[in-house]
């Protein structure tokens, strides 16, 4: 059986951004923020699930990375923020619109992409947004 062009190079960087956003999600775990922000602390414990299991089947990341143009500037921005830990609110404040605006964007991009859950949108964001080394 033939992986789809890419894989091997999302293999590559996956565990390296796996661990990195695992960091991101520790640090959000360790502040107040999670106490006060019912999101972030359903992102940190689905961050967890997540890396409780190991990364098998990359197919639908790269899939994700062949849907990325059919986002909007906003959804991007959007996707790259959630891809650094960042909360809903934290992404409104950043890009000046309304928390409502934000989980409307972010829905979007879930669906665009056909990615299930915030972890698994977050590692996308992360692997597939940064720059190339």
């Amino acid at each position: 059986m033939t992986e789809p062009a890419g894989i091997d190079a999302l293999e590559a960087r996956a565990s390296e951004a796996f661990l990195a956003l695992v960091a991101v999600f520790r640090k959000i775990d360790s502040s107040a923020r999670p106490a006060r922000d019912a999101g972030a602390a359903a992102v940190v414990l689905a961050a967890r699930r997540a890396a409780a299991e190991p990364v098998r089947d990359l197919a639908w990341l790269e899939e994700a990375r062949e849907r990325i143009p059919e986002l909007t500037k906003t959804e991007l921005a959007a996707f790259r923020l959630v891809g650094m830990g960042m909360t809903n609110r934290e992404i409104a404040g950043a890009m000046f619109i309304s928390p409502t605006t934000i989980r409307t964007h972010i829905k979007r991009v879930h669906d665009k992409l056909d990615v299930k859950g915030r972890a698994r949108l977050a590692l996308a964001a992360h692997i597939l947004l940064r720059p190339a080394a």
